[in-house]
């Protein structure tokens, strides 16, 4: 056949398959209109079309899908193009040839202006930005989605420890309607409660920055809907940051208030500012880090362990990337963009802290790297791009507490590093014995500067009064064997025990009082005293000395009984909690059996052997929640106790209103809680 009839032969068989394939079979005319043909409209049938890639049937819609998506691709690099001019920002990792030693000032005076434009042009092409992977962070947020209640190695599963989570996932799905806005009273009223509660501890949010956000969704229809209202970027911004901390406002309030306060609208909004966040892209700014710590906080309050350490880690990467660790050096940043600066990369480095201890996981940047600055202790309100309100600028109490937990989680860091890593090589050996000596201290100080103000609010006074038993935890991770210290001595195994056992007393006291929030780091804590005060008492004999067979007893039942409670607010650790049961279980039989023998003496104990029938679980480097360890003190000195905190209660009013103006879409009704309740703020300890 010559080329020229082969071409028409094939030339005609395209024509061929434009129609669809109902209207080839019926024998009609197609009009070919996409994504749909008008007989195949109106009979209400598919319009399919012949792929002859893939050698089958496929919608007609999918080419106009295709043609869609195409020029949302376009319109993305057009508008990346635009964005590449922007990427020079201060917020950006400094220039190579700024970084370089002994380098003279290539911006100096003297200089021409031709020799300073070409040393401009010269650090454009040096300087890397942050660059845009719109791949990734949808990559990243399905992930988010799809991690929740999930482990990489779950070791003891439950039949019920994902119950209350797939009855919410149940609720939540019953309808599948937009999510509105709620009503303004409603909004101001979770809007209260997350800077309140969640951020007297992790101040993420410029409160009113936040509030121009929450009135610039007010002013649009209430209703979420991306592809005709919320089409701009900042506006789905603002639905991701507005929704994402109505969910965690209401998860702190369902955590207090289980049976009226439903798990499932929180997961609604979550799901909302997630969608809002995938639609938007990940910002390389410091918007873009405080997105993923607000969707960090949101899983630090929820069951999702694994998730929020994912979610922490991509933040403070890219708040490093930024270079927010560092403090720019050329002073050029206005008041506002430097504090939210500082405050976002704090709030990053707390949680990586305090997620990577509990996880035995190692954190994404060193102490030795960071050189910025705590941010401002005054009111969000006097913090402007014009400047500090000097004339009403005052001290804010609870930025203060939150500066103090940020000193405390650099109290942790050292003490992971001293503790739970090998030393480097070249280094010369650590003299731990003083370093402990020294960590001590610095424990004391840290706990005796707390801060106190008559002018505290109930809230504020709760956190404070939190402390104590921070303070006790820290002494307990600071006695317990480590992978640096396995072995304590006797006078550091009685100060570990008498932490572990004011930290069972307290944790109860606090759990009865509603002070608790955080109930997966709870129940670490809690488990970590017990089992640490069994090993204790098996293991030296000052401790027996010290502490009676039915202290211990006493005791062991009281943390028992504080790990059922907890386990009832997360079913998920309920492995966690019928181990050490077993364990208790076992130990107290040996000892009262070791006892009646005498074989258990002042200098040696039964439990020594770990291959005999009854071990006390040894702690080992991945078994440890926390970070501590210490030796060569006085046994005195060891076993001191501080000042109890404020005992005063924690209560504040939040007015109650009916949960059914959240959503003006929502199929159930909720009675209006009857009663003003008050609400803890997140323990993060």
């Amino acid at each position: 056949m010559p080329p020229a009839r082969r071409g028409d032969v094939h030339a005609r068989g395209r024509a061929a398959i434009t129609a669809c394939i109902r209207c080839r079979q019926k024998k009609k005319r197609c009009d070919q209109r996409l994504p749909k043909c008008c007989l195949c409209d109106a009979a209400g049938e598919e319009c399919l079309a012949y792929d002859i890639a893939t050698k089958r049937r496929v919608p007609r819609s999918y080419t106009h899908s295709l043609e869609q998506r195409v020029a949302y691709l376009e319109s993305k690099l057009r508008q990346q193009k635009g964005d590449d001019q922007e990427l020079a920002t201060p917020q950006s990792p400094r220039a190579v040839v700024d970084s370089l030693p002994n380098t003279p000032s290539l911006e100096s005076a003297v200089l021409g202006r031709d020799v300073s434009a070409a040393v401009a042009s010269v650090r454009g092409l040096t300087q890397r930005g942050p660059e845009p992977e719109p791949t990734y962070a949808q990559l990243f947020l399905d992930e988010l989605m799809r991690s929740r209640m999930t482990s990489p190695s779950p070791k003891c599963p439950s039949a019920t420890s994902d119950l209350a989570d797939e009855s919410s996932r149940v609720l939540n799905n019953l309808d599948t309607r937009p999510v509105s806005l709620p009503t303004r009273e409603a909004a101001q009223t979770l809007v209260k409660v997350y800077f309140q509660t969640t951020s007297i501890g992790m101040p993420l949010l410029h409160q009113p920055t936040f509030e121009e956000k929450l009135a610039r969704l007010y002013e649009l229809p209430r209703t979420v809907n991306f592809a005709e209202v919320h089409t701009a970027q900042e506006s789905r911004m603002a639905v991701f940051f507005v929704f994402e901390v109505f969910a965690v406002a209401i998860l702190s309030m369902q955590k207090q208030d289980p049976s009226r306060i439903p798990i499932w609208m929180a997961d609604r909004y979550h799901q909302t500012a997630v969608r809002a966040l995938r639609e938007a892209g990940i910002p390389n700014s410091v918007e873009g880090v405080q997105a993923l710590l607000a969707i960090g906080q949101y899983s630090y309050h929820h069951p999702t362990l694994w998730a929020v350490w994912k979610t922490v880690g991509s933040a403070l990467r890219l708040s490093i990337e930024l270079g927010l660790h560092e403090d720019c050096p050329n002073g050029d940043l206005d008041p506002l963009t430097l504090d939210a600066r500082r405050r976002t990369f704090w709030v990053a480095y707390a949680m990586d802290r305090n997620i990577s201890i509990v996880l035995s996981m190692p954190s994404c940047v060193s102490d030795g790297a960071i050189s910025a600055k705590f941010p401002s202790e005054v009111e969000d309100v006097c913090i402007t791009r014009d400047g500090i309100a000097t004339t009403i600028a005052h001290s804010s109490p609870s930025k203060r507490i939150s500066l103090h937990l940020f000193r405390y989680r650099q109290i942790q860091s050292e003490m992971r590093t001293a503790l739970y890593e090998r030393p480097p090589p070249q280094c010369a050996p650590v003299d731990l014995s003083r370093w402990q000596r020294q960590m001590h201290r610095q424990i004391d100080l840290w706990y005796q500067t707390t801060p106190a103000d008559e002018n505290f609010n109930d809230i504020e006074k709760g956190v404070v009064k939190t402390l104590e038993v921070t303070y006790h935890t820290a002494l307990l991770f600071l006695y317990r064997p480590s992978p640096n210290i396995p072995s304590p001595s006797s006078a550091q195994l009685l100060a570990m025990s008498h932490a572990a056992a004011d930290m069972i007393q307290l944790y109860r006291q606090f759990f009865r009082e509603r002070l608790l929030t955080i109930y997966w780091l709870a129940v670490e804590n809690v488990y970590s005293a017990g089992i640490s005060l069994l090993f204790g008492y098996a293991h030296s004999g000052q401790v027996r000395e010290q502490m009676t067979l039915r202290f211990l007893e006493a005791r062991v039942h009281t943390c028992s009984c504080v790990l059922w409670g907890m386990v009832e607010h997360f079913p998920a650790f309920q492995g966690k909690r019928d181990a050490f049961d077993l364990a208790a279980s076992k130990v107290l039989d040996n000892l009262r059996s070791s006892r009646q023998e005498g074989t258990v003496t002042a200098g040696e104990t039964s439990f020594g052997n770990a291959e005999g029938p009854v071990s006390v679980p040894r702690q080992q480097a991945s078994d440890c929640v926390g970070d501590r360890t210490a030796s060569g003190q006085d046994e005195q000195a060891l076993v001191s106790h501080p000042v109890p905190a404020d005992q005063s209660s924690l209560y504040t009013d939040f007015a109650g209103f009916p949960f059914v103006s959240f959503d003006d879409s929502l199929s159930f009704l909720w009675e209006t809680t009857a009663t003003n309740t008050g609400y803890a703020p997140s323990a993060w300890i």
